[in-house]
């Protein structure tokens, strides 16, 4: 350990370990106050229903597996500090990988940018495996800059594929960039199966559930382009789906930052500078290919980006000097503050106490609750799925308070008004509370 020291100074050092204390307590602060979002609450319920995951889910299955070895049948706090640990896991591996790959200047810079990142502070605090995606590619990018032995990049590259299908395209670009300098047709043979064997898993799923099953998996979240591409620019300073609404980045300030640096990277001609484009560019094609397939455009899926991004930034510095250290430091840590990754906010589980506050006063009332399953099961609302079909089983001569939790059921709302009467609204941010009477008729009595 101490031979990784060597070489810094006492100020080095000291910034080292600062800033590793300050991620780590960035990284679990109050993590498991705010509510969950649906996908954590998928990532709860994938762990503990794992044969589901075969024939619902368009993840890789590994993810969910680990979740239930390491944590059991836990509720979202403890899948959250999981994610944190295991952030924390890959801060530790990019300390000692960082130290063979950059100069101890150098190594500095990289390490304040990839421990006080603010997209992988707010990711590290979810329960989803998007930090994992991040952090795992750039665990294996700096594999593959020291020339680590083939047998480690390829078991690394293949398990990152179990973790997110997604991570696929990174670690096929560099095999391909590799092979493109050495023309070593057994280092690329050996990257492009390990790597691609998530894909062996994908075409089961479509030769035992059908094309069609498995487009149901994936047709979703879609993005019109200019949003995507502008969430990927904002993504870069923090911007995280889909804590956005209460952890904003402007398009503008992010994009004065991403554009110089990447644009300064890529003039300097180092290696890194044009590698990060190449893989950006076709990165983003082939999610562009996907999305128009798939319907899909989800922009937190090219999170591993950012660790190229870094990495060529990094190097597009000549001899590094103390003030450019003080600089980044000052500039992230200054981020930090005027964008607080760790806010808190009304979502989820504001929403369903609310609600069974509200219901509470009608005890005898009829409830209609418009939730996906993962909602319904973890906070043990009692829905009837799927809510449009609900709906025709209720008895318009009968109050009913109507319950929608994503905003996302209006036209059952529309439904309803029309047969019976409004008599209150509670917006919740994303989800509303409706209060519904029977209709009077003429003479003031209920219709049937």
């Amino acid at each position: 350990m101490r031979k990784y020291f060597e070489g810094h100074s006492l100020t080095g050092v000291v910034i080292i370990l600062a800033v590793f204390s300050f991620a780590v307590a960035l990284r679990f602060f109050d993590i498991s106050s705010q509510s969950p979002w649906m996908d954590e609450l998928a990532s709860w319920w994938y762990m503990r229903n794992l044969g589901e995951v075969w024939g619902r889910e368009s993840h890789s299955p590994l993810y969910y597996a680990i979740l239930r070895i390491f944590t059991g049948e836990s509720d979202i706090g403890t899948l959250r500090i999981f994610t944190a640990t295991v952030s924390v896991i890959h801060l530790i591996e990019c300390f000692f990988l960082g130290q063979l790959a950059f100069s101890k200047k150098h190594f500095l810079i990289f390490w304040i940018l990839i421990c006080l990142n603010p997209a992988d502070i707010v990711y590290a605090r979810m329960a989803r495996h998007y930090s994992w995606l991040f952090e795992g590619i750039l665990v294996y990018y700096l594999l593959w800059r020291i020339k680590a032995p083939l047998w480690m990049q390829a078991m690394t590259g293949a398990f990152m594929g179990f973790i997110h299908v997604f991570a696929v395209i990174p670690v096929g670009l560099l095999a391909l960039y590799r092979f493109w300098q050495e023309r070593n047709k057994k280092y690329l043979a050996v990257m492009l199966v390990s790597t691609n064997l998530i894909i062996v898993y994908y075409i089961l799923r479509i030769i035992f559930l059908g094309h069609e099953q498995v487009s149901v998996n994936v047709s979703w979240n879609a993005q019109t382009l200019v949003n995507f591409w502008s969430s990927i620019v904002t993504q870069f300073l923090g911007d995280a789906y889909p804590r956005f609404e209460y952890f904003p980045v402007r398009f503008w300030e992010a994009f004065l930052v991403v554009a110089p640096t990447s644009l300064w990277a890529f003039y300097k001609r180092r290696e890194s500078g044009i590698l990060f484009a190449s893989v950006a560019i076709a990165s983003l094609l082939v999610i562009e290919v996907l999305g128009m397939w798939l319907n899909l455009r989800v922009c937190r899926y090219v999170i591993y980006l950012i660790g190229f991004w870094f990495v060529a930034f990094v190097d597009s510095i000549d001899d590094v000097k103390d003030w450019q250290i003080y600089s980044v430091l000052a500039a992230v840590s200054t981020f930090l503050l005027l964008h607080n990754p760790l806010t808190s906010f009304p979502f989820e589980r504001e929403k369903v106490g609310e609600w069974k506050s509200y219901s509470a006063n009608f005890p005898d009332t009829q409830r209609l609750v418009c939730a996906n399953n993962y909602q319904v099961e973890y906070f043990e609302l009692n829905a009837q799925l799927p809510c449009n079909r609900a709906v025709t089983l209720v008895d318009y001569s009968q109050p009913l308070i109507l319950f929608d939790l994503n905003n996302c059921q209006k036209f059952v709302s529309v439904f309803l008004s029309n047969l019976m009467d409004v008599k209150e609204i509670k917006d919740l941010k994303t989800g509303s509370i409706t209060y519904f009477e029977p209709k009077k008729s003429e003479n003031g009595k209920a219709k049937k």
